[in-house]
């Protein structure tokens, strides 16, 4: 992935077309050309049904799509994978949208945002069909079951596309993410605010440069290993672009209303994606402690849902990683052993949409490539690139099936 601001964008060109002619295996990849699975798994297997909003102190008090149509009218937007993508900062009118409501309203409680378009608070819940041997005792139809799941960690959709597939591996993947999401057996996930939590965009000041760090990029239960691999290397080179992702005054933003704006690069134009604040974590581990499952205890790293910060007070590891959750419907669509087709699993082209980087380049050779793969790193090294590596097998200490930083 180019992000050199030297080179021109014709240097860049022609110095991928050198390294295209020498290695056919090469492939430069055209995210916006293919046809991306979010839209099926939001429209199709995310049928969520909703019982009036989020929660509130006042029956009256909660945040509808009628609230967020008045806030944002005239504020211009393209629609992209089912989104609205908008062509600016949407996050102001939000807030002061809220803060009149808040003032008008003194005496009742606080009135929060809630995005609609990814509606996973407390009141939500979709039914997702499950292969029955996966989904015991459920309500059956013609072999399959319906679970109810809290939104956005797996849909339908996903688990016909795990199904396809002849890998016991992949099979194995439904059953995982029913257990963290089926509610009426107490799945292992939910989805809380993070301002509840005490947490701040980045607790070291906004914009931080030493909460934006590499080494503070924690994984997960998802297998994502490659796509948080691909932020620690924008963090590494580039932390002011993962910073300045946020939208002005998104930290204030977040405490007064819950809200925050990312900037995207959606067929490589600037726009910004509006959501709210709520991240999915452990129902049987402290809220503070969840977000702050550090280093020091692997059991601890491991009950952690999401991407996180080593800082437990930092949200934005876990609200751009949400970001990638929202475009593509389900935490499940971001697994490493998901179909790699989908269309921002790929951390190249997630870093892409993130950073507008004009070129993502994927690179497959084995050991007889050894001198091309060697001169191509060389020419990326050069030209600055943010570059993730997908080791498949075990060799020099490297773990099989795992995504690495190259720096």
């Amino acid at each position: 992935l180019l992000m050199t601001d030297k080179a021109t964008a014709k240097e860049r060109r022609e110095t991928l077309s050198r390294l295209l002619r020498r290695h056919a295996k090469s492939t430069p990849l055209a995210p916006h050309e293919l046809v991306s699975t979010s839209e099926n798994a939001r429209r199709e297997g995310l049928r969520v049904i909703d019982d009036g909003g989020a929660p509130s102190s006042s029956p009256c008090r909660r945040w509808t799509e009628d609230l967020t149509s008045v806030a944002l009218a005239g504020c211009p937007f393209d629609e992209y994978l089912g989104l609205r993508f908008y062509r600016e900062d949407p996050l102001p009118r939000i807030r002061r949208a809220c803060r009149s409501a808040n003032e008008n309203a003194a005496n009742v409680g606080k009135l929060m945002f809630v995005d609609h378009e990814f509606p996973v608070h407390e009141s939500a819940y979709l039914e997702v069909v499950a292969p029955d041997d996966d989904a015991p005792d459920r309500d059956r139809n013609n072999g399959k079951a319906a679970v109810r799941c809290i939104p956005g960690i797996i849909a339908s959709s996903n688990c016909r596309d795990f199904l396809a597939s002849s890998d016991r591996k992949r099979r194995s993947r439904i059953p995982h993410f029913l257990r963290k999401a089926e509610r009426s057996r107490g799945g292992q996930w939910s989805w809380v605010r993070g301002s509840s939590m005490g947490c701040s965009l980045f607790s070291c000041g906004e914009s931080s440069s030493s909460s934006v760090d590499v080494r503070n990029i924690v994984q997960g239960q998802v297998g994502n290993c490659g796509f948080c691999s691909g932020f620690g290397a924008i963090a590494a080179g580039w932390p002011d672009v993962l910073a300045g992702a946020f939208g002005e005054g998104s930290d204030v933003s977040l405490s007064e209303c819950g809200a925050a704006s990312v900037l995207l690069f959606p067929r490589g134009e600037p726009r910004y994606l509006l959501m709210d604040d709520y991240v999915v974590c452990c129902k049987d581990v402290p809220r503070r402690c969840d977000a702050a499952a550090s280093g020091n205890n692997n059991r601890d790293r491991k009950s952690t849902p999401s991407m996180h910060s080593v800082l437990g007070d930092d949200l934005w590891v876990r609200l751009l990683e949400k970001v990638f959750v929202k475009v593509q419907g389900t935490y499940a669509s971001l697994d490493g052993l998901y179909k790699y087709a989908s269309l921002y699993r790929h951390p190249a082209r997630a870093m892409q949409l993130l950073t507008g980087a004009p070129v993502a380049l994927e690179v497959r050779y084995s050991r007889m490539d050894a001198d091309v793969a060697y001169e191509i790193l060389a020419v990326t090294t050069q030209d600055r690139c943010a570059r993730v590596v997908h080791c498949r097998k075990r060799l020099d200490g490297l773990i099989p099936n795992h995504g690495f930083i190259l720096l």
